[in-house]
């Protein structure tokens, strides 16, 4: 048995003599009754009986002799862990005692009451700590235990100090996840000033499904490399995350002590359901009578492999195909962990269709862009508040573009991109804030264009750089029925960028009222709404929640030669009502701008959403 941190009490004063001090330190562990004490005389006398005779005596123990207890009784005696001998009370100064008779008093044939020994008169003198050292280094560097220890150094040796500067180390380690790691005093003399504590590292002895009481693929790729390593519930919180990042999974563990001192065995309960899933929806925008609805489809699979692993097809395009224009596209994304890593595999490809007018006939254009990306996560830190994510992709395509069957060399290219985020999520019992800080950088590898391929006027570049930062925030106020959401968005890039890197400001996902976009190299916008949320209940499959929301956006992309008169400022405004329930969630949005665009009038917009779920 353990306990996962060291429960100490204090009840008494720090005796000194001859120039030094003589302590006793007691500490009750719970579960296995633990109790250490420090002598606090010149010679403290060892006995093999709780009796108050010389005939008894075995061996003296001198002064600052840190010796482990069983028990002390009501009277005057301790009895030594793991010997049958015994300590006069009288010789120690106790912080606290654990209420146990010793059972060998009434063995005797003395009288069941015990004399009180004459007490010494002791001379009060200090013992300075000098040093303290720690049988450990994996969690505490030296630069760690000089922030704990320093404070420590040069005070006299007292039970409270020892008790505080253990504290410290203990919530050291239940601070950084090391639950049931825990720091004890060794037997040991602390005259010189130096102090010796021993950790006891707990280990995971094994990780197991409560229900079958045996390791599976899941367990083992998502608890990669932890059996036999010291528990750190920082680490089993990443690793049961990654298991329920599956929608049919809802796990939780529980951690039971194991079969030797100071293991455990993190036991898995996980709940599953039904692992196929389909969602079927469409958008409508303009007006509530549109008939080209955009439609969207969707169809994952749970745990192919066992392994925690998520594969997903979407599919998505226009409802009827239009003259004028048409676009379509699929999407088929793979992922899985390994401890706190995530590997997510897109394939991906796009096409397009728009017929273009001449004076005397019409002309098909067109295009298709097929691309891959590979993208690897790690979580970097996290604590009950805070959570550090890095990632690292890469994506590279090829686009082709005709017109009247004829391939546009120009504008059909390969293309690379690498990219670097740092995710930063922040919770709090008001809501959460997520922060990311990329880095995009176009390259020339995997055979993609590289800029030297032009030698004209043409300033856009491939190989160029870009920076963005997405904060997404989600606060709840008092009445937790009233939600503000904000998302900010601002991209920056010294580059000359083609159209498909441009920010674009003025749609429904940035600053709403507009159906038309600013486009520019470097620009932001922020889009916030208030949210009402109404638990109506009427059926939990069909409508378990309404939202009505009101919204402001502003948007501003920086002017330059290459992008006059679409940039500047927008700012838009929207009002609209969501609803959500296990199977359907819906989304309707009438917006309006509020600055006047160049040639365009102001109108209202309305746009429709709606996705069923199986």
């Amino acid at each position: 048995m353990y306990e996962l941190v060291l429960v100490m009490r204090a009840r008494s004063v720090f005796y000194l003599f001859l120039g030094c001090i003589f302590s006793l330190s007691a500490f009750a562990d719970e579960l296995d009754k633990r109790v250490v004490g420090i002598v606090k005389v010149s010679k403290a006398t060892v006995q093999n009986r709780a009796l108050p005779d010389s005939r008894y005596i075995v061996d003296f123990y001198d002064l600052g002799t840190v010796v482990e207890l069983d028990h002390c009784d009501r009277y005057d005696w301790c009895k030594l862990k793991e010997n049958n001998l015994y300590i006069s009370k009288a010789s120690l100064g106790v912080m606290s005692f654990i209420s146990e008779p010793l059972k060998n008093l009434n063995e005797t044939n003395q009288p069941q009451y015990i004399t009180k020994p004459k007490e010494n008169n002791y001379i009060e003198q200090c013992i300075r700590l000098k040093h303290i050292n720690l049988d450990e280094n994996d969690i505490l560097d030296s630069e760690v235990q000089e922030k704990l220890f320093t404070p420590y150094y040069d005070k006299c040796l007292s039970s409270e100090t020892i008790k505080s500067f253990l504290s410290a180390i203990s919530q050291y380690y239940i601070g950084k996840g090391y639950i049931t790691t825990k720091p004890y005093l060794k037997e040991q003399n602390i005259l010189d000033g130096q102090i010796e504590i021993s950790v006891s590292k707990g280990l995971i002895e094994d990780i197991i499904d409560s229900n079958t009481s045996k390791t599976n693929n899941k367990i083992k790729t998502a608890f990669f490399l932890q059996k036999n390593n010291i528990l750190n519930l920082r680490n089993l919180e990443t690793s049961l995350e990654m298991i329920n990042r599956v929608p049919s999974t809802d796990a939780t563990f529980e951690i039971k002590p194991g079969s030797k001192y100071g293991s455990s065995i993190v036991a898995i309960n996980s709940k599953e359901t039904f692992p196929l899933h389909l969602t079927i929806g469409a958008t409508g925008e303009k007006n509530i009578y549109d008939d080209n609805l955009y439609l969207t489809a969707e169809v994952s699979l749970d745990n192919p492999l066992k392994i925690n692993d998520i594969l997903t097809f979407r599919s998505n395009g226009s409802g009827i195909q239009q003259d004028y224009q048409s676009s379509s596209g699929n999407e088929l994304n793979y992922s899985f962990p390994i401890s706190s890593y995530l590997l997510e595999f897109i394939w991906f490809d796009f096409l397009y269709k728009q017929r273009v007018l001449g004076l005397n006939d019409s002309y098909i254009s067109e295009g298709k862009t097929v691309g891959a990306t590979l993208k690897v996560s790690k979580i970097l830190f996290r604590n009950q508040s805070n959570k550090l994510k890095l990632s690292l992709s890469i994506l590279h395509k090829n686009t082709k573009n005709y017109f009247s069957d004829e391939l546009i060399e120009i504008s059909s290219y390969k293309s690379t991109l690498g990219q670097i985020d740092l995710t930063h999520t922040y919770v709090k019992n008001w809501g959460q804030l997520i922060s990311t800080y990329s880095f995009h950088r176009g390259t020339d590898w995997f055979g993609a264009r590289n800029d030297s391929y032009f030698t004209g006027d043409i300033k856009e570049k491939l190989q160029f750089t870009k920076y963005t930062l997405s904060e997404n925030l989600y606060y709840y106020l008092p009445d937790n029925s009233y939600q503000v959401n904000s998302n900010l968005y601002i991209q920056y890039s010294d580059d000359l960028l083609y159209d498909n890197n441009k920010l674009r400001v003025g749609s429904y996902y940035t600053v709403r009222g507009y159906e038309s976009s600013y486009y520019g190299d470097t620009g932001a916008y922020l889009k916030n709404d208030l949210i009402k949320t109404f638990r109506v209940n009427v059926s939990p499959a069909y409508l378990e929640t309404i939202s009505p929301f009101i919204g402001v956006d502003y948007g501003y992309v920086s002017c330059q030669d290459s992008n006059k008169p679409a940039c500047g400022e927008l700012i838009g405004s929207a009002v609209g009502f969501k609803t959500d329930s296990k199977m359907i969630n819906t989304d309707f949005t009438l917006s309006r701008a509020i600055t006047k665009v160049e040639n365009l009038d102001i109108e209202t917009l309305f746009r429709f959403n709606a996705n069923l779920k199986f």
